[in-house]
């Protein structure tokens, strides 16, 4: 199997047993040869395999297992291994979409789009929920490698900033993400909510125990119609938070500044935009509660 750190290292082990309890969440389009670069041999279609099986990867990713699966042998994908085809992909929850998609082809812009359109269980706001724990530890991992860099070496001053980055991308998308479950949530829910006490030393990985940090220190907006009221529109607040990360990204960045420095920042606003806007046009976002 292959593993996807949240370094975006990957890492290839032995496995000889699918995950269990994986459902299909969608499908993404790639080259058998692009996938084997990746992710090394498929672990199912190959070797002591019977000849004719369908070809598959069992991948771990900080957000939990998923297979990438198509019903052609091996052995037919070699014979055009640069064609683009579709996998499926399989998993538990939304959450591994993020890691996958950008590991198969560089960006998480896509990733909204590879929900199959008859996943039952993926929704704009489960999707948006998987890229906000992606953007967090995709920051925790650059930051936890830029410390161990010297203060005065290249890999430090191309990098450092890019971390804070990615922790307010997150923060920015997890209020969105409380005000659109706030304004669905019944009277007690709502209660329930605010009543909650500061969460205790962490329990759990790190991203679940500042998940509860901020949902613990959330303030609603106190115009917020009453319970059963509208429900605050995440698709128009995705876009907001796109148009405003497209202006801070050209105030942030000076102007005629080059290097690159500059170019990995642009980059990573450029590929959040993108992904903010893909997930506003995801499947509607349904009635979920405030569970999470």
């Amino acid at each position: 199997m292959a593993v996807i750190h949240d370094d975006l290292n990957i890492q290839a082990t032995p496995c000889r047993s699918p995950a269990h309890g994986l459902t299909s969440r969608g499908a993404l389009r790639a080259s058998f040869r692009a996938l084997t670069i990746r992710f090394g041999d498929p672990d199912f279609g190959i070797g002591e395999s019977p000849e004719g099986e369908a070809t598959l990867w069992l991948i771990d990713t900080p957000g939990g297992p998923i297979q990438l699966q198509n019903w052609l042998a091996v052995e037919q994908l070699q014979r055009q291994p640069d064609e683009d085809i579709r996998w499926s992909i399989q998993a538990a929850t939304d959450h591994p979409l993020p890691w996958i998609v950008k590991a198969a082809t560089g960006t998480t812009a896509q990733f909204p789009a590879a929900v199959g359109e008859f996943s039952r269980q993926s929704s704009s706001e489960t999707l948006t929920d998987a890229y906000v724990d992606y953007l967090y530890q995709r920051g925790q991992a650059l930051g936890n490698w830029v410390n161990l860099q010297r203060r005065d070496s290249r890999a430090y001053l191309e990098n450092w900033t890019l971390p804070r980055h990615l922790h307010g991308f997150a923060l920015q998308v997890l209020v969105i993400l409380h005000d659109h479950q706030w304004s669905q949530a019944s009277h007690d829910q709502r209660h329930t909510w605010i009543c909650t006490g500061a969460p205790e030393e962490p329990a759990g990985s790190d991203v679940v125990h500042w998940r509860r940090q901020a949902r613990w220190r959330y303030v609603p907006d106190p115009d917020e119609p009453a319970p059963g009221g509208e429900i605050r529109d995440l698709a128009g607040a995705l876009r907001e938070r796109a148009a405003d990360c497209a202006w801070a990204r050209d105030h942030l960045v000076r102007a005629g500044s080059t290097g690159i420095a500059r170019t990995r920042k642009m980059a990573l606003y450029d590929e959040h935009i993108a992904t903010l806007l893909a997930l506003a046009n995801a499947k509607p976002a349904t009635t979920t509660g405030t569970d999470r």
